[in-house]
């Protein structure tokens, strides 16, 4: 099970259905207002505990598997919510890279 809640195969087709120039285009989209929102927002606001279970079930994103990987995130201020993704979901993925790279390395020297 992978953090959305997804199974491995879900995992794989939402990568496989997804090009690069899409998600370059996504990010070139969300960049701009996300760094305004962030360079407007304030201490106090981030301190705030939004009521994040609401906001999710709201937006769609409350089915049990989802919630089951998220719901340590409820009663914890914005800045908290804002940090795991922005911090440890990333060193999470960079650490598997390096992983990987070792693996291959690995499978490149015992190959020769």
């Amino acid at each position: 099970m992978f953090d959305a809640g997804l199974s491995a195969a879900a995992a794989d087709q939402v990568a496989q259905s997804v090009s690069r120039d899409d998600v370059r285009a996504y990010l070139d989209a969300v960049r701009r207002p996300a760094l305004e929102w962030l360079s407007a927002v304030s201490d106090r606001e981030l301190d705030q505990i939004p009521d994040f279970e609401a906001r999710q079930r709201d937006h769609g994103y409350r089915g049990p598997a989802v919630w089951e990987e998220i719901s340590d995130l409820a009663g914890r201020p914005a800045w908290w919510i804002l940090a795991r993704p922005c911090i440890a979901h990333v060193r999470v993925h960079a650490g598997e890279v390096d992983a990987l790279r070792q693996v291959i390395r690995s499978s490149q020297t015992t190959a020769r």
